[in-house]
């Protein structure tokens, strides 16, 4: 199965893990499961700290890094498709990480392991 972690879930499993299921954890933990973090929540992430508007018990690149090292998350990038393809998208809010986020039909990479 292919996850995408939205910001939220991602800070939770860094920062609060408390607030992730048991079951949740076990199934982005499952090395069958392809897990990625968008570059965006990363982004995201990194603004929201250096405005001072995230509190982080560590930096956001050793965070993402502790991260990516547990669950094994993979990077998805933002490509230029993507992100031209946003311009089509509905305007249900206007947060604009939350639209920079790949859509269902976002093209996923074919094969994004070795």
């Amino acid at each position: 199965m292919r996850i995408l972690l939205d910001t939220c879930t991602a800070l939770w499993l860094m920062a609060e893990p408390e607030k992730v299921s048991s079951t949740a954890q076990k199934i982005f933990a499952d090395s069958d499961n392809e897990v990625f973090l968008s570059v965006v929540s990363c982004w995201e992430i990194s603004v929201k700290h250096a405005k001072g508007r995230l509190s982080l018990p560590e930096s956001p690149a050793t965070l993402v890094r502790r991260h990516r090292e547990k669950y094994g998350t993979e990077t998805l990038a933002l490509e230029e498709e993507a992100a031209l393809y946003i311009s089509r998208l509905p305007r249900l809010h206007s947060d604009p990480f939350d639209r920079r986020l790949p859509p269902r039909e976002y093209p996923w990479p074919e094969n994004p392991r070795p």
